[in-house]
């Protein structure tokens, strides 16, 4: 649930964290498919968070929309 997730993403961010150096992961990839506009700052904080917290080397990644129309939620 990623309103769960936004509102405290120090909780998520650590558990991927954990299990990012727990399998030697060298890639996390984030899929939320069109944040809502109003949710742009919250998003872009658990970026920040989330980024801050994981292995050094490890990569983020995500998939964001090519188009205008649907960048709403992205701080780009």
């Amino acid at each position: 649930n990623w309103k769960k997730v936004l509102a405290n993403p120090a909780q998520f961010s650590d558990e991927v964290a954990r299990v990012a150096n727990e399998m030697n992961l060298s890639q996390i990839d984030i899929d939320m498919e069109y944040p809502l506009s109003s949710q742009k700052d919250q998003f872009t904080n658990f970026i920040k968070v989330l980024h801050s917290r994981l292995p050094a080397g490890v990569l983020l990644t995500m998939a964001v929309p090519a188009d205008d129309q649907s960048v709403y939620g992205y701080d780009l």
